[in-house]
């Protein structure tokens, strides 16, 4: 069934050492943006981390970083802010993967039609951050490099609504993992639906 293809195609990414190194490289990109907001942006936040921002907002940010600072940003942006995504997909991956692999060893079929379409969502919102991430810092990093003159209202207005779709998707990887946990606690609790080997 589709449902065991896709869970046996995802399972030999999402190993231990998968979750490990995802886990890794997610906590060091974490750190590595720290110390260039304390070190090199005054402190001030990256435009990545909001939810959306005004033009206003961006141009004051900018000009806060200085022009050091936006370099940098821009650099990191090419570099850490590339590997963070796939880092942290592979996290979602092996998360979505761990729950369906518990689904699948209930006995009861309802529980697992419940999770199915959840777990294909928090796929498809995994594809989705992965990918606005990356385009979201090409577009910082144009507006970084050549601002003031490329920090147009449109130019920021674009790469802010690429920044909210992307925390829309990872809000749905949230709320999906969520919900996938609250089923399963449901079918193997208040419902007494154990795995079939138990």
């Amino acid at each position: 069934s589709s449902f065991t293809v896709i869970k046996m195609s995802l399972e030999f990414l999402c190993s231990f050492s998968s979750f490990v190194v995802g886990l890794v490289g997610s906590g060091v990109s974490l750190f590595l943006f720290w110390r260039m907001e304390e070190t090199y942006l005054g402190g001030n936040k990256m435009l990545d981390v909001r939810y959306n921002y005004t033009p206003v907002e961006a141009r004051a940010a900018f000009d806060a970083y200085g022009e050091p600072g936006r370099q940098v940003y821009a650099i990191v942006s090419l570099t850490v802010d590339i590997i963070f995504p796939v880092c942290y997909g592979v996290l979602s991956l092996c998360c979505a993967t761990f729950i369906l692999r518990k689904v699948s060893a209930l006995r009861s079929c309802f529980w697992k039609k419940m999770v199915f379409p959840v777990y294909v969502c928090q796929l498809l919102c995994t594809l989705g951050v992965i990918v606005l991430d990356v385009v979201e810092n090409v577009l910082l990093v144009q507006l970084l490099r050549g601002h003031p003159e490329a920090s147009t209202d449109n130019a920021i207005l674009t790469a802010s609504n690429v920044t909210q779709m992307k925390w829309n998707c990872a809000i749905g990887i949230g709320v999906s993992i969520l919900f996938s946990l609250a089923t399963l606690l449901i079918a193997t609790t208040l419902f007494n639906n154990k795995p079939k080997d138990s």
